[in-house]
């Protein structure tokens, strides 16, 4: 890859009211965004990404560095001292060592960049859609204490009109409780899904926000674990990981030029050691990357089925749940019984809710295990 320049974009503007300033009057502050499409908030992520300012500047630093080691070689060509110096530090420099690994180096940033960018926009999707559906727990939850308050209702009624016991309709009370229990857990869930994102993409804590979209169910990734793992060759990881072994063989081979017939050959046979771990650390790292693809993609079939298997035990819960209420209303069954079913129906809705956004998140991580850029 062709070293490039301008890499370094603006990543932030500071904007101010120029009509105020020239009139004399107190420059008003910079008001913060405080509603978000999903689109805005992985812009808003990206210009604010402490890491991926840090890359860039690395890339930065990786072509001057490569410019001077250069012109460092072109110098100690001049002054004599290029592959038979006696100085190992500037046959590095001579024999082109360095300025291979510069380039190397920038090729491995590069591509570093270009994944924690993708991996950045994926996880601000995933959060921001984490939050939607939070907000959506919420309100199946919401639901769920309105029957159960609607239900406890008519069961004071009668009970007041001596159609039931005390004990039964008081059963109905500990329903309302119970799935008020399950609202206030619901909206914790949604605080927390929200201060995660605020953190993610570098919000103020203590600023209100508001996200505009919706959820809707995603399809499984189709593609095959055996096609994803052709296209491991193909990943930023992959190639990260050749371009590092790359460069510790081209620096064997350059110890071995340098030391293969001089004294002290130790300098050798240690570099040679060392290129040893490096290769067992690559074929190691290789195979994590293998079992990275095949866990993602197991981890996302198991949490479609566990979703597909909550969908059918929901129509079988509101059916079991109608049944129940008849039942329960022709004297045919307890309250008890009746409430159970209901509670089961309720339970299951929230965890669709979560098993939806599950399933969505499980399938972007496959999606990034074999990205290629």
């Amino acid at each position: 890859m062709k070293l490039k320049l301008g890499v370094i974009t603006a990543l932030s503007v500071m904007c101010v009211s120029v009509g105020a300033a020239y009139a004399g009057e107190a420059a008003e502050p910079e008001k913060i965004k405080t509603d978000f499409t999903v689109e805005e908030a992985v812009s808003y992520a990206n210009e604010n990404s402490l890491e991926l300012k840090a890359q860039n500047e690395n890339i930065t630093s990786l072509k001057y560095k490569y410019d001077a080691d250069k012109l460092t070689r072109r110098n100690l060509e001049k002054a004599g001292y290029a592959y038979g110096t006696s100085d190992f530090d500037y046959y590095l420099y001579g024999s082109g060592f360095n300025e291979f690994s510069d380039l190397k180096q920038y090729d491995i940033a590069e591509r570093s960049l270009d994944f924690s960018k993708y991996k950045l926009d994926m996880q601000v999707e995933g959060k921001f859609y984490s939050c939607i559906n939070a907000d959506r727990k919420i309100a199946v939850a919401q639901e769920a204490v309105d029957n159960a308050r609607e239900n406890a209702r008519i069961a004071a009624e009668k009970k007041d009109a001596g159609f039931i016991g005390a004990i039964e309709a008081e059963s109905f009370d500990l329903a309302v409780i119970n799935s008020e229990n399950e609202l206030d857990k619901a909206k914790g869930d949604r605080d927390y899904a929200y201060a995660e994102f605020k953190e993610l993409i570098a919000y103020p804590a203590d600023q209100p926000i508001t996200l505009k979209g919706t959820f809707t169910r995603q399809p499984m990734n189709s593609t095959p674990p055996d096609e994803a793992l052709a296209e491991l060759d193909n990943t930023a990881n992959k190639k990260n990981l050749d371009d590092g072994l790359a460069i510790q063989a081209e620096l064997l081979n350059t110890y071995k030029k340098y030391y293969g017939s001089n004294n002290p050959k130790y300098a050798y046979q240690s570099q040679i050691y060392a290129y040893a771990k490096e290769e067992a650390d690559y074929k190691n790292n290789v195979g994590q990357l293998r079992l990275g693809i095949i866990s993602a993609y197991n981890t996302m079939k198991d949490t479609y089925n566990q979703l597909d298997y909550i969908d059918g035990a929901i129509a079988l819960k509101e059916r079991q749940a109608d049944a129940q209420k008849t039942s329960y209303e022709l004297g045919l069954s307890t309250a008890s019984e009746y409430i159970a079913a209901v509670a089961e129906l309720d339970s299951l809705r929230l965890q669709s809710v979560d098993a939806e956004i599950g399933a969505y998140l499980a399938s972007k991580a496959y999606e990034l295990s074999f990205y290629a850029g």
